[in-house]
């Protein structure tokens, strides 16, 4: 087999582009797409890479089968040999792709392998977007989201580095498994590492900056929503009788106590509260605003109807998909029950007063994720920490298995030695 010499950062991310056709430094949007070639000798060198994976950790994961990464070094190129690899780039341009792109002197690839059948191998190449699957029985590559056919001698060239780096870090394994996982937690950085911090106790090792939550909500509140939550569990609230002669009157009258609630009393003076409704909720009310407000008939007819599936009518704080709050309704029993719910971060504490609002004046409602709101508002719940470099993608290469709720980048907070005190790292392997 014909090895490679040593391929340094800039080059290598630019060998993975030229293969995928498109920019692997950008990590959003790109699996519309797959590109297929056949290219004569990648299956060889994929069936030795298989061989050698027999001898590393792997464990099933849904329909696949999933090795433990590897973690491997790559150095940048200095200042010279960026110039000697773009020749057409000033010295300002040059330093400029290096604080963007290349800020580390080394960066720390995890290359993933599975399988989901005999002859499919995939990698994926992390943080870069690269990923790509081989028939190493007959020489078939699948570059997913490639945009253009590979050439031959790109992918071989990829395949040769990638046999002897993880030949490389195999006969490390075999040398010494111990030593080798030793010696992996000592060489990486921490801010390359994935790790796991309670909430409580980033409120406590940075009291001066805002934080969601604890910033947002007073003391009294926090310990009044402790205090009243479990009532408001799934279970708690069906062993009552649901709410009769629910009227959609009395449905934005209820949005209207959120809407106060949320702070928004003073920006909504002389709108009523289906007019508010309208104002701050998504618009896609699948006929909500078209029954008459104070008849209970209409509203549940309506309810119970086919004519709202498909649009928005319980989103009553606009956002993304994961990022809005609703107050759904449902029929049960003659009657109607309310769901509360808003489970991001950034709407947590807004939920958590509309919660009290709502209880404070006599409704019944069942609050969605009570728990994890109940953990939050005493700083129990566990937040991932993740490379910069993974940008938004970071929180998808944790287990899980993990009980964390929220991912944060690890930014200003390695610089943090009482919060780093709190930090656990997550294996490696």
């Amino acid at each position: 087999m014909n090895l490679p010499g040593e391929i340094k950062l800039a080059a290598l991310t630019d060998l993975l582009s030229e293969i995928a056709g498109r920019d692997v430094l950008v990590r959003s949007g790109y699996y519309d797409h797959d590109a297929e070639i056949r290219i004569a000798g990648v299956a060889g060198i994929f069936s030795q890479i298989r061989e050698l994976l027999k001898k590393w950790k792997c464990e099933p994961e849904d329909n696949r089968h999933v090795w433990s990464p590897f973690w491997i070094p790559v150095r940048r190129e200095n200042h010279s040999e960026l110039a000697s690899l773009y020749p057409d780039c000033s010295d300002d341009e040059i330093q400029e792709m290096v604080d963007v792109y290349f800020p580390k002197e080394e960066a720390w690839l995890r290359a993933v392998f599975s399988e989901d059948d005999d002859r499919h191998l995939e990698l994926q190449l992390v943080p870069l977007s690269f990923c790509v699957a081989v028939d190493h029985k007959d020489d078939w590559v699948i570059i997913r989201g490639g945009r253009t056919e590979p050439t031959a001698e790109s992918f071989l060239l990829l395949s040769n580095w990638l046999f002897q780096q993880i030949s490389q870090e195999i006969g490390k394994v075999i040398n010494d498994v111990e030593q080798y996982k030793q010696s992996m937690e000592k060489r990486i950085p921490l801010t390359e590492r994935f790790a796991k911090i309670q909430r409580r106790r980033l409120w406590e090792a940075l009291p001066d900056i805002e934080h969601f939550i604890i910033s947002e909500m007073t003391p009294s509140e926090i310990e009044e929503f402790q205090r009243i939550a479990l009532n408001l569990d799934r279970d708690a609230v069906l062993s009552q009788p649901p709410l009769s002669q629910f009227s959609a009157d009395d449905y934005f009258h209820c949005c209207a106590l959120c809407f106060d609630a949320a702070g928004l009393a003073h920006d909504d003076r002389m709108l009523t509260p289906g007019a508010r409704y309208q104002k701050h909720a998504d618009n896609r009310h699948g006929g909500l605003l078209n029954i008459p407000e104070k008849l209970p008939d209409a509203f549940m007819k309506w309810l119970v109807s086919s004519e709202w599936h498909g649009a928005h009518p319980w989103e009553i704080r606009r956002g993304g998909n994961s990022t809005h709050i609703s107050l759904a309704a449902f029929a049960d029993s003659g009657g109607v029950r309310l769901i509360l719910e808003g489970s991001a971060t950034s709407r947590a504490a807004e939920t958590m007063k509309m919660a009290l609002a709502l209880r404070k004046n006599g409704i019944q409602f069942i609050l969605q994720d009570v728990n994890l709101h109940l953990n939050r508002a005493g700083g129990k719940d566990w937040i991932g920490l993740y490379p910069d470099s993974y940008g938004l993608d970071g929180r998808y290469f944790f287990s899980r298995d993990l009980d964390i709720t929220d991912y944060y980048p690890w930014g200003e907070y390695a610089d943090c030695r009482q919060l780093l005190r709190h930090v656990v790292l997550l294996p490696l392997f």
